[in-house]
C-alpha cells in the first residue's frame, strides 16, 4: 500500500527533475497556472464532490494555522535566543510544502476524500505565507496579497454550494474537473524541476531547518489532535500534511527578497530528500 503512494511521487518527481537537467525552461506560467487556475478548480470540485462537511473545513485550517503559526512562533524565538538574523530560513522552518507535495501524498494515500481535506490545510499555508511569510522577508504590508489568492474565493465557492446544497450543472462541472485533475501531476513535475534549480551550499542549516519543520510540525499537529480528540482520515490527514518538507514558496519568496536565499533553498532540497523517507514511516503507523 504504501508503495502505491510513493513510487508515483517519485517517479513523476524524477520526470520533472529529468526535464530540469536536460532543457531549462521557464517554469513560472506553470506555477502561475497551478496556483490561479488549477488548484481553485480541484478545491471546488473536491470539496463539493465529497460534500465535505463545513466543520471539517474548519477543523482542517484551523489545524493548518495552530501548526504553522505555532512553529513560526517557536523559530522565531529560538533565532532570538540565540541571536540568529535569516527570515529566509525561519521560513523554511515554519511552512511546509503541503500543495506540490501534500496533496498528491493526500489523494495517493486517503483518496479523494483525504485530497478535499488536504486541500483546505494547504490553504491555510498559503494565507501564512502570503501574510506572515512575506511580511517576513519584506517588511512590508502584506495583506493585500491574500485577497490575490484565488483559492479563497475558492473555498469561499465551495462552503456556500455545500452549506446550500447547490448542485453544479454537468456542463460546468465536468471541464472544471478536467482542469482540477491537472493539478497533481504538474505539482509534482514542478518540484522536481525546482530540485535542478537549488543548490546545496549549507547541509548543516539544511539538516536543522529539516528537524524543525518536519519534526516540529508532527509533533504539534500531534498535539492538536489529541486536544480535539479529532480520529479517521481527518487526523491522518493533519499529521500528514504538517509533516511535510518546506515549502517550495519559501525558496521562492527568500530569492525574491534576497534573505538568505543559499540556506533558503539548502533547506527545501534536504527536506525534501529526508521526506521521502519519512512520509512512508509516517503513513506506516497512520493508516
Amino acid at each position: 500500500m504504501i508503495l502505491t503512494v510513493i513510487v508515483p511521487l517519485v517517479l513523476i518527481i524524477g520526470v520533472g527533475f529529468f526535464i530540469g537537467k536536460i532543457k531549462k525552461i521557464d517554469i513560472n506560467p506553470f506555477v502561475d497556472f497551478l496556483l490561479y487556475v488549477t488548484v481553485p478548480a480541484l478545491m471546488i470540485t473536491s470539496l463539493v464532490e465529497n460534500s465535505t462537511k463545513l466543520s471539517n473545513i474548519a477543523v482542517m485550517f484551523t489545524s493548518g494555522i495552530f501548526v504553522m503559526l505555532g512553529l513560526w512562533i517557536l523559530v522565531v524565538l529560538f533565532f532570538k535566543l540565540f541571536n540568529c538574523r535569516s527570515d529566509g530560513l525561519k521560513l523554511s522552518m515554519a511552512f511546509g510544502n503541503t500543495g506540490n507535495l501534500g496533496l498528491p501524498v493526500a489523494l495517493f494515500a486517503f483518496g479523494s476524500v483525504g485530497l478535499a481535506q488536504a486541500l483546505v490545510y494547504d490553504m491555510s499555508t498559503a494565507f501564512l505565507i502570503y501574510t506572515v511569510g512575506i511580511y517576513a522577508v519584506s517588511k512590508k504590508d502584506s495583506l493585500k496579497e491574500v485577497f490575490r489568492m484565488p483559492q479563497i474565493y475558492a473555498i469561499i465557492i465551495s462552503v456556500l454550494l455545500v452549506y446550500f446544497a447547490i448542485p453544479i450543472p454537468d456542463f460546468i462541472f465536468t471541464p472544471l474537473d478536467l482542469i482540477g485533475k491537472i493539478t497533481i501531476p504538474l505539482a509534482l513535475i514542478i518540484l522536481g524541476y525546482k530540485l535542478t534549480e537549488v543548490k546545496v551550499t549549507s547541509i548543516k542549516f539544511g539538516l536543522l531547518s529539516s528537524a524543525v519543520r518536519i519534526g516540529g510540525g508532527l509533533l504539534l499537529a500531534s498535539i492538536f489532535v489529541f486536544l480535539f480528540n479529532i480520529q479517521g482520515i481527518t487526523r491522518s490527514v493533519i499529521l500528514m500534511q504538517s509533516a511535510m518538507p518546506s515549502a517550495l514558496m519559501s525558496m521562492i519568496l527568500a530569492q525574491k527578497y534576497h534573505s538568505d536565499p543559499e540556506k533558503a533553498a539548502s533547506a527545501v532540497f534536504i527536506s525534501t530528500i529526508i521526506s521521502l523517507v519519512t512520509i512512508p514511516i509516517l503513513l506506516y503507523f497512520i493508516m
